[in-house]
């Protein structure tokens, strides 16, 4: 059979996995944004500012770099789709403590959400590095990562309307709902995808080996420290733009779950783009230098948003933005994926993520003591620009190391 229909042949068989673990991704992406998206009403709620949502962030991140780092044998040992679900569980679980009212209660779910959020993505490229087509691994690794942004769109979309019409604590509710439909929908592929499990594997004495990879390969380094710096700007852009647009310009509530629902789905699109013309190119590394400078150019834009900003004007600038600082993590796995040394992808991928969720985990109380120097959001989306310009050097450089890897 040629090359290409054997790869097509594949590339079929591997879509069920495709499908599922980007829903696995959206899930339990929607649960890392659900506090966010309706922070006005949570805040009000629980009686503090809505800024602080920021604190959530980061604790959810926090566990989450936690857990990354230690995915990897237990994905070896367990099973890549019995660890995915493993994720769900923890979602759901950490769902229904968010619905506490009461800080200790969003505190506790925070913890189950990052660390099921952790797990996430070594389970999922474990998986598709052994069912997918080398020439469309980009592709297919940047289609998985929209899962990311779509749980930004569903959250954007749904949980505004819900926490208005039905209250912010069965709106939260939802998220563990989708969680256990995924749970079930695994199940039916579970011994299939989970052949290759080594049931007597160790799991990890030393919780930083994975960290030992990427030090001593210099792509994986640089590349993993561009992951670092686009993550503060991710998280931040998703974390604050709707208390940005509520009490800075000052619109409601609804259009600004609107617009953090467009600027989602624009990270959606930009996924597949990227991902897709880094494989026409077979320049990932590129890519990411491209989106750098493109990242940093709407740093400076959305510094200036300000009450007299139309609202189209509004949905222009945040989908560029959204578009860029949320549509490189696809092409970044890929790149991670290929550069590991055989038989380490999920402990090569935990331990990059560990340190791509160290910038989330900083990048939100940078942006608290930044809001606080400024008082605004749109100064402090303006400083960015310096995580920003650091990535792009950083890619930069990992786009040269390839020749000496090579």
């Amino acid at each position: 059979m040629p090359s290409t229909a054997t790869d097509e042949l594949s590339l079929r068989s591997a879509m069920p996995a495709v499908f599922l673990t980007t829903l696995v991704q959206a899930v339990a992406a929607m649960a890392t944004l659900s506090v966010a998206s309706i922070a006005p009403e949570v805040a009000s709620a629980l009686g503090v500012p809505t800024v602080l949502v920021g604190y959530q962030a980061s604790l959810i991140y926090g566990f989450a770099m936690m857990s990354a780092m230690l995915a990897g044998a237990f994905v070896v040992r367990y099973g890549a789709c019995r660890i995915s679900q493993w994720s769900m569980l923890l979602t759901l679980l950490g769902s229904i403590l968010l619905m506490v009212p009461h800080v200790a209660g969003i505190a506790l779910g925070s913890l189950f959400i990052g660390i099921g959020y952790g797990l996430t993505n070594p389970s999922a490229s474990h998986l598709l590095m052994r069912l997918v087509p080398i020439k469309r691994r980009s592709l297919i690794f940047s289609l998985k990562q929209t899962g990311v942004p779509l749980g930004g769109v569903m959250a954007g979309f749904i949980l505004p309307p819900a926490a208005i019409y039905l209250g912010w604590q069965p709106a939260l509710g939802l998220v563990g709902l989708a969680a256990i439909v995924l749970i079930a929908a695994m199940q039916y592929y579970q011994a299939r995808w989970d052949d290759d499990r080594i049931p007597n594997a160790p799991l990890p004495r030393n919780p930083f080996y994975g960290l030992t990879i990427i030090w001593h390969v210099p792509v994986l380094r640089f590349v993993s420290l561009v992951a670092f710096c686009y993550g503060i700007l991710q998280i931040n852009l998703s974390t604050y733009l709707v208390a940005m647009l509520v009490e800075d310009i000052h619109i409601d509530l609804l259009t600004a779950g609107a617009i953090l629902a467009a600027v989602q789905v624009a990270g959606v699109s930009g996924r597949i783009l990227w991902g897709a013309i880094a494989d026409w190119i077979n320049r990932g590394l590129w890519m990411l230098v491209f989106l750098g400078v493109i990242i940093s150019v709407m740093a400076v834009v959305v510094s200036s948003v300000s009450p007299q900003w139309s609202v189209p004007a509004l949905y222009l600038a945040f989908i560029l933005f959204g578009m860029t600082a949320i549509g490189w993590n696809g092409i970044y796995l890929s790149e991670v994926a290929k550069y590991s040394p055989e038989g380490q992808v999920s402990a090569a991928t935990g331990a990059s993520l560990s340190i791509t969720y160290t910038g989330i985990l900083m990048g939100s109380p940078l942006f608290i003591a930044i809001y606080q120097g400024y008082g605004n959001y749109a100064d402090s989306f303006g400083v960015l620009l310096i995580p920003a310009l650091i990535g792009l050097a950083c890619a930069l450089i990992a786009a040269q190391k390839t020749k000496s890897h090579l």
